[in-house]
């Protein structure tokens, strides 16, 4: 992933923290007496709630990688990826506690290498 591809999908992520099916998502599991959101695994509080595309945007596959005049680029599917980061309905997502959230990204990561 070149650094172009890094910055895109940082810009994007800032774009995610503003969108209504997120916020929409935090909703269904905030406990108004508790003042905390439920993790959808393991059921505890946390005031540091994660939202999760139970899918992943980032393919578990490895990108095609394709070789032009000697440079190797990894393709990334742009629209793909916009689409399944921001244009996602709230049943796709998932409130996680910091915790489960590390190890669901942990393992996906580990299934990417």
């Amino acid at each position: 992933m070149t650094k172009l591809d890094r910055l895109i999908i940082s810009k994007l992520r800032q774009i995610w923290l503003w969108s209504s099916v997120r916020r929409e998502a935090l909703k269904l599991v905030y406990d108004k007496k508790r003042k905390q959101w439920k993790c959808n695994r393991c059921k505890k509080f946390t005031d540091g709630p994660k939202v999760d595309h139970i899918n992943p945007v980032v393919p578990i596959e490895r990108p095609k990688r394709l070789e032009i005049q000697g440079i190797i680029f990894n393709e990334v599917n742009w629209t793909e990826y916009i689409r399944a980061l921001l244009f996602c309905k709230v049943e796709d997502l998932q409130i996680l506690c910091p915790h489960c959230h590390r190890g669901k990204t942990n393992k996906e990561n580990k299934e990417r290498k």
